[in-house]
């Protein structure tokens, strides 16, 4: 019977400590999945901030953009405007201011302000000595150091001026190259009968010294007939009244 007894006993203990240790277990699975609980929200937390963060680096991103945008479209409504207004008499005060303009934003208006001018010069040629002469004053300028007057330009000019620096005379080179070949392949090619057109603003080029006749045969490789003998014709002619004038 005592042993019976002890046997009922010990049975008793053993079923206090397996529901003790039962229970415990079942509180450090609550435990565990409060903590597992809050480290999801932490890492949900985490997630929203990273996201947050993204989203306001895009919208920054996007207004500099937006930004920079704008003020490239006003330098070039800029430039647009003073090419407007050039004349024989307002060159030497435009040019400069031209020249400013190029210089900001690291030179960034370069290219756009020599395919309006050599544009200029193929749909106007009345006046394509003069546009052809204001690219070669504005390689000029662009290739020293800012002028005086570009400092005294005014409208921001004086700002972009000093910001941009010279330019390299192989930079401007290699932009009105690519600009002559853009309208070397545009609708001005085939106006190449007259003085006028695609060959009557390379000759101007040609003429003002900023197309070498190395350059020029490449340029025109290619190109259609009419243009290309208008364009040597008016070339060797322009060439040929400026040696007779020196």
């Amino acid at each position: 019977a005592e042993a019976s007894e002890l046997q009922e006993r010990e049975r008793a203990m053993k079923a206090k400590v397996v529901d003790r240790l039962r229970g415990q277990a079942d509180e450090l699975g609550k435990r565990d999945a409060a903590v597992q609980a809050l480290e999801a929200k932490l890492e949900a937390a985490e997630a929203a901030r990273e996201a947050a963060e993204a989203a306001r680096e895009a919208a920054e991103a996007a207004g500099a953009a937006a930004e920079a945008a704008e003020a490239e479209a006003a330098t070039l409504r800029a430039v647009r405007s003073h090419v407007n207004k050039l004349t024989p008499e307002s060159e030497a005060l435009l040019l400069p201011r031209l020249a400013a303009l190029c210089r900001s934003r690291r030179f960034r208006a370069l290219t756009p302000t020599l395919r309006l001018l050599v544009r200029r010069a193929a749909r106007e040629p009345v006046y394509a000595e003069l546009y052809a002469r204001s690219v070669a004053a504005l390689a000029s300028l662009l290739c020293a150091a800012p002028s005086a007057a570009e400092l005294a330009s005014g409208g921001g000019g004086a700002a972009a001026a000093a910001e941009g620096g010279a330019c390299s005379s192989a930079a401007v080179a290699f932009a009105l190259a690519a600009v002559l070949r853009e309208l070397l392949q545009s609708d001005l090619a085939l106006e190449g009968s007259g003085d006028g057109g695609a060959g009557g603003a390379v000759a101007q080029l040609a003429a003002a010294g900023l197309v070498a006749p190395a350059a020029l045969c490449e340029l025109l490789r290619g190109a259609p007939l009419p243009l290309l003998v208008a364009a040597l014709r008016r070339a060797g002619g322009l060439l040929h009244a400026a040696a007779e004038a020196q």
